[in-house]
């Protein structure tokens, strides 16, 4: 009797498990009422290395699925060669949204990769099912050399055709209109391999609906699912956040294209505020807010932050530029609505982030420095991120590319009409200086009283600094040394005071102004930043009352002002204190020790340290930006757990929130 051929699913970085290939052999195990189960040895996910060893052990082949994205594509690659090696006339499956669906796509995707590899384009559970179904011979049992010619006609599947040598390109499969015949990868046991301290330290999904009904050119999702939302049965949800919580899992990631757009995303806030209730889980709640209806999403943040869900929002912007969003087809999201859920998280007391693109087609610098005004004055931390094609976003559609003299370089955008490759790196080293001086703070409260006091936009001051230092580099060392090596290691030479007094004399020369409110603002940026040798609290006496000052600017900017700033000069104040608390991030410890952080597992080029944390300076009654964000991100993305207590109490800051972390790793930036 012929041994059922192995099929194995597992993970490879610290992203965790991919729900994706846990939902195709869920479909699979059900397939036809069974008919794969004496062909096929349907394995439980594992890690990437127990996945090898078993294709070392096979008496002959097995078939490796692949879940690609952008950050698991290569190490996937690297563990489908080992498994080929191991069991020769194997065959790797490929799906996810790396996995190309375009013809050239596929044509290039697989001859870079060899005649033992198959795409599946779109939605898997069908795809996958009729591929492992294509290979069964008429007594129930699978043939032995998986001749890969027998998938044409296997619909949602291309390969290298054995016998011609050429790709194969098989029509798209259509997409099944009712979700509730897919079996939930959770609740039928397709993790129950993935150890609990693995589901603990990192973050499991799941999907309450499919589609996205917007289009946006950047974004394989609108795409992909061709605008059409189908929904998984709600008793399928529950009994998925009942699963996740029971499991004590801490960060849970909604794998929704805008979680808050229909109805029923209420009820399941609701359910997912009444599991944290009973077990404290989840501590951290991921999700991509939906571009409208902020009001439905404002009574879910709501209902999470009544049961104690740890929350952090995210606002998926991407620009609020007209011509790069008209450009991006992105004019059906209201710019509006953004504004609305920014005043209603504001209200709450909740920090606030935001999402920009760089390198948009039709973007300028004049509109990345708009768009980072905004953020300076709505007091909103962005996060940056470079434009990269993805294999099936309309974005790397030939045609859409030369309409918009798009310029790729590997996968990310170098130029378009709309701005040359000089003008792309004048816009990365602006976004880089602003990510040093206005989010890390060296120059947070310089330039607000610049602007609020004396009309100077804060990104024009950074602009001419950025031109000035760029100029004469040798002029300006230190601030040099910050524009090019902060991300490499955030302490200047010489120590914090020479840095500052060369800045003084810097911005003195830029704006001409040397006033006692300028040097007022000057001292509190230096006494904020991480001195590790400094103990707190303590408290310092100002020339001018800043504290008062900045307070008056907070409550315009409450009040809903366009342009909000304090009703009275700082000059016109008299004396004050600053007092500064203590160190809950340890920035003063862990991040001034930090030399060459990882770079970004996502965007390569980026250092994680550097464009991910939200500042660098110590509490104070001059909060702009959450001044736990540092410690958030490195517990979520170092996947440091969760609190040794266990509870529901929030790990990352004064007020419980929720992290909505947008389509941006999937879609917006890759």
């Amino acid at each position: 009797m012929a041994e059922p051929i192995p099929v194995l699913t597992f993970w490879a970085t610290d992203e965790g498990p991919p729900l994706g290939s846990a939902a195709v052999v869920a479909y699979a195990r059900v397939y036809e009422d069974g008919r794969l189960a004496e062909a096929y040895h349907l394995h439980r996910m594992r890690h990437a290395e127990e996945v090898v060893r078993i294709a070392e052990a096979a008496d002959g082949p097995v078939v490796l699925l692949c879940s690609d994205y952008i950050w698991s594509v290569e190490a996937n690659q690297a563990v489908a060669t080992r498994v080929l090696a191991a069991a020769p006339g194997s065959v790797v499956i490929h799906g996810g949204p790396s996995a190309p669906r375009q013809a050239e796509g596929c044509r290039a995707f697989l001859e870079q990769r060899g005649p033992r590899h198959i795409v599946v384009a779109g939605e898997g559970e069908l795809t996958f099912a009729a591929l492992l179904a294509a290979f069964v011979e008429p007594d129930g049992f699978a043939t032995r050399e998986l001749d890969i010619g027998r998938l044409r006609g296997v619909e949602g599947t291309s390969f290298i055709d054995p016998a011609t040598g050429d790709v194969y390109v098989n029509p798209d499969r259509p997409r099944h209109a009712e979700l509730g015949d897919f079996p939930s990868p959770l609740l039928s046991g397709e993790l129950d391999l993935v150890p609990d301290d693995v589901q603990r330290r990192g973050h499991l999904s799941i999907e309450t609906n499919r589609g996205c009904p917007y289009g946006c050119t950047f974004c394989d999702w609108g795409q992909a699912t061709m605008s059409r939302v189908r929904f998984f049965p709600l008793d399928r949800v529950f009994g998925e956040i009942e699963w996740l919580a029971d499991r004590q899992v801490g960060f849970w990631l909604i794998a929704d294209a805008n979680w808050g757009l229909h109805p029923r995303d209420i009820e399941v806030a609701q359910a997912i505020g009444d599991a944290h209730r009973r077990t404290g889980f989840p501590q951290f709640l991921g999700a991509g807010p939906p571009k409208n209806s902020p009001h439905r999403y404002v009574a879910m943040i709501d209902e999470l932050l009544q049961a104690g869900v740890s929350l952090k929002v995210a606002i998926a912007l991407q620009s609020r530029d007209p011509a790069t969003l008209e450009a991006v087809h992105r004019t059906n999201i209201k710019t509006e609505t953004y504004d609305e859920i920014t005043a209603e998280l504001r209200a709450r007391s909740l920090p606030l982030h935001c999402e920009l693109m760089l390198g948009l087609p039709g973007s300028t610098l004049e509109s990345l420095k708009s768009d980072l005004q905004w953020c300076l004055d709505q007091q909103a931390r962005p996060h940056m991120y470079r434009t990269f094609v993805l294999p099936n976003a309309p974005m790397g559609d030939p045609a859409y590319q030369a309409e918009h003299g798009i310029v790729v370089d590997g996968r990310l955008i170098v130029s378009t009409s709309s701005y040359s490759a000089e003008d792309w790196t004048l816009m990365h080293r602006f976004a880089y200086a602003f990510q040093a001086f206005e989010v890390l703070g060296l120059l947070r409260y310089v330039l607000r009283y610049l602007q609020w006091d004396h009309g100077w936009r804060g990104v024009d001051v950074l602009h001419e600094l950025l031109r000035r230092v760029d100029d004469d580099p040798e002029r300006w060392p230190r601030a040099a040394f910050v524009l090019h090596h902060f991300e490499d290691f955030i302490v200047p030479p010489g120590g914090w005071r020479p840095l500052f007094d060369e800045l003084r004399r810097l911005v003195d020369e830029i704006t001409g102004i040397h006033d006692a409110g300028l040097e007022t603002a000057f001292e509190v940026c230096y006494q904020l930043v991480p001195w590790p040798d400094r103990v707190t609290p303590f408290t310092v006496a100002l020339v001018h009352d800043y504290v008062r000052y900045f307070e008056d600017a907070k409550r315009s900017l409450l009040r809903g002002d366009p342009d909000p700033r304090p009703s009275i000069r700082l000059d016109d104040l008299g004396p004050g204190l600053l007092t500064v608390h203590d160190d809950p991030d340890a920035v003063a410890r862990d991040m001034l020790g930090r030399h060459r952080s990882p770079t970004d597992p996502y965007f390569p080029g980026f250092v994680t340290s550097f464009w991910e944390v939200a500042h660098l300076e110590r509490v104070s009654p001059l909060k702009v930006y959450d001044p736990m964000s540092s410690r958030f991100y490195q517990s979520v993305c170092e996947h440091l757990g969760a609190p040794e207590d266990g509870g529901g109490a929030p790990v990352d800051g004064d007020a419980p929130a929720l992290v909505a972390l947008g389509p941006t790793r999937r879609a917006s930036t890759g």
